[in-house]
């Protein structure tokens, strides 16, 4: 067999066919029920769902983020590439966790990670909205899978590379309001509804230079505005958090965002709040 004259350029177009097998069968065309044995039996409702890698590993790109719909399960593989590109065969140290409180599950990226090919997809199945590859404030990058119904959730790493394989089937509690997404802003915090002073306004941010207005309106009008800096804007999602210790009272739109530099147009998102 002919070796390839660019390896790297080899893998890169095989690499999204099989991600996608993955992604139907785990380590094959298996269905869910004949996962292999290192898969977990047990999904999990909330909290730690698992621990995988060690060490540092050779892991520094997330390469991709490749859904499916197996049954009655969704799936999410994370695949990661090593310096040369090639694919990543040691994971390094990861966490998943699923955060019900918050309506997504959370994977805390090897430290190595720094870069992401693909640093979101929207996921139009039962279970699950879209994930997104966020550069936290405090340098650790992650992974927010935001879910569109309960669910629980086991995580496991392929035997054979170092993807992260997330299944997940319907069950648990119910879910708090959905985050506030928008083109280049995701709204944590707050959620739409009654809340209150302090008002935390946290989430993340592909805004231009990483900007970040929060503007607190009144029939239309800006009665309260501040701003802060995301933690990213050019490799990934960047989290922002601000604080905004007191303002108006009664019902509030909070938009988050910025005015395109050309167009003067808001691009961002929004939420509806009752302030006391």
């Amino acid at each position: 067999m002919t070796k390839p004259a660019n390896p790297s350029r080899w893998w890169s177009a095989c690499v999204p066919m099989l991600l996608f097998a993955l992604a139907l069968g785990g380590c094959s065309l298996a269905s869910p029920d004949q996962a292999p044995s290192s898969v977990p039996k047990t999904f999990v409702a909330d909290g730690n769902v698992a621990r995988l890698g060690e060490g540092d590993g050779d892991a520094v790109t997330l390469s991709s983020l490749v859904g499916a719909r197996i049954g009655n399960r969704d799936r999410l593989v994370i695949a990661f590439a090593d310096s040369s590109g090639l694919p990543a065969r040691r994971l390094g140290g990861s966490r998943v966790e699923l955060l019900r409180g918050q309506g997504v599950l959370r994977v805390w990226l090897p430290g190595r990670i720094e870069r992401a090919a693909m640093t979101e997809t929207w996921l139009s199945n039962d279970l699950l909205v879209g994930a997104y590859v966020v550069h936290s404030m405090e340098g650790q990058r992650f992974v927010d899978v935001h879910l569109r119904a309960p669910a629980v959730a086991r995580a496991w790493q392929d035997d054979r590379t170092a993807a992260i394989v997330i299944e997940f089937e319907a069950g648990g509690d119910p879910l708090p309001a959905a985050a506030a997404r928008g083109a280049r802003v995701v709204l944590m915090l707050p959620r739409a509804g009654p809340t209150g002073y302090p008002l935390q306004v946290w989430g993340y941010a592909r805004t231009f230079e990483a900007n970040v207005v929060a503007e607190l309106m009144v029939d239309g009008r800006i009665v309260q505005d501040t701003f802060t800096t995301a933690a990213d804007y050019v490799e990934m999602w960047g989290e922002f958090r601000l604080m905004l210790p007191g303002g108006p009272s009664g019902e509030i739109e909070l938009r988050v965002g910025e005015g395109n530099a050309e167009t003067g147009e808001w691009e961002g998102t929004s939420v509806r709040l009752t302030l006391p």
